[in-house]
């Protein structure tokens, strides 16, 4: 069976690297650290193809890390919309993903640089 993931890292934003790197930490689980996102619900594919497909939408350009990685620059506003998209305005999604909206609106900044990485393993 293969597996995907999706997560949000940055180019230059040194406070939420500092916020990734703190949960990488033998004691964070897996379901609570903020960058990584959860299916979406009724996820059927991979995030491959919903990240490309995203992507070539708003016309924003695809970096193939290797052939099962990819990343897609965003500022913090595409982030936003692409949040939006795949997961709607549900309130009853999961803690990191309410806490990474939450960090998105209050804490990330407009002259920064994100990425949207996807990958199969």
């Amino acid at each position: 069976m293969t597996y995907s993931d999706c997560w949000i890292d940055t180019v230059d934003d040194t406070d939420f690297q500092v916020l990734i790197a703190g949960q990488l930490g033998s004691d964070a689980r897996r379901a609570t650290r903020i960058e990584l996102l959860p299916s979406p619900p009724g996820m059927c594919h991979l995030w491959l193809p919903i990240v490309r497909q995203w992507a070539a939408e708003e016309n924003l350009n695809i970096v193939y890390v290797d052939p099962i990685c990819i990343q897609v620059s965003v500022s913090r506003a595409q982030l936003q919309r692409f949040l939006d998209h795949i997961f709607g305005q549900e309130l009853s999604l999961p803690q990191n993903l309410q806490r990474l909206r939450a960090h998105v609106q209050q804490h990330l900044r407009d002259d920064r640089t994100y990425l949207i990485v996807a990958d199969e393993f």
